[in-house]
């Protein structure tokens, strides 16, 4: 399976941490087959899902697969994303899908895309748009690495990408009540390093601290491999906007991924 998932880096400001681990293969499989799609509704049989999604190694029946179909579908339906204008100081929230219709009779999905929004599935334009293998997003084994990959495939070709600690809270949607140990015991989970050290050759975590009192974390730098562009991806541009509340004064500690494995 070669399928490649395809999206306006938009989509990544999207939350998705009450997904469970099957459910995000499920909607990242539908992102995938409406993926370059000019129409905003579209027809997708269980079989295909089932397949992209690895559904068949549970051997769960049809019904169990409608259940977790409107579990994904109830809380897409919730969730929306924001779009900030270059200066910040607008912005433009949004609902992607708005309508999900499921049959277990005749084993089919419809969903209906926004019309305002569909360019996050079929407008790449400028080259801001995340793009990896289906296969290997869906192999991943924790929520939290799903997310973290989801970000750092994003900088795919600069292998760096430094978040404030607010940021990484809110893009993979940290619980505000988790201390630093807490992140680094249930976020930074050995699943989850072992994971993202398979998936970026060489990554590195850097742990940034402010200069304050006491120096407290201020965030985190990823660094890793970076890959070989090709045509499309050669457009990419470094987007600086998630450290727009950065503070730029801060020392750093080193974070080896291969050495926590250890």
């Amino acid at each position: 399976m070669h399928e490649m998932v395809k999206y306006h880096n938009d989509l990544n400001t999207v939350p998705m941490r009450k997904f469970s681990e099957i459910e995000l293969n499920i909607f990242m499989a539908v992102v995938q087959q409406m993926r370059d799609k000019s129409t905003n509704k579209i027809q997708l049989s269980f079989d295909r899902l089932k397949e992209l999604s690895n559904w068949k190694i549970r051997r769960k029946d049809d019904a169990e697969f409608a259940k977790h179909l409107h579990s994904v579908a109830e809380k897409l339906i919730h969730l929306s994303g924001t779009r900030w204008s270059p200066d910040g100081k607008s912005f433009d929230m949004f609902i992607l899908f708005t309508r999900f219709k499921a049959s277990s009779e005749q084993q089919t999905l419809d969903v209906s895309v926004n019309p305002e929004f569909e360019y996050i599935l079929n407008d790449f334009a400028g080259g801001r748009f995340d793009q990896y293998e289906l296969a290997e997003f869906v192999a991943l084994s924790t929520t939290y690495g799903k997310a973290l990959y989801r970000l750092l495939k994003q900088y795919r070709t600069t292998g760096y990408l430094k978040l404030s600690l607010d940021k990484f809270r809110e893009l993979l949607a940290v619980p505000k009540s988790y201390t630093i140990s807490d992140i680094d015991k249930n976020v930074f989970t050995k699943s989850t390093r072992m994971d993202m050290a398979n998936a970026f050759r060489h990554l590195k975590i850097k742990k940034v601290y402010g200069k304050g009192r006491g120096k407290p974390l201020a965030g985190y730098e990823f660094l890793f491999d970076k890959e070989v562009a090709n045509a499309d991806q050669k457009r990419i541009e470094f987007d600086k906007r998630a450290m727009q509340d950065f503070n730029p004064n801060y020392t750093s500690a080193n974070w080896d991924f291969r050495k926590l494995l250890e």
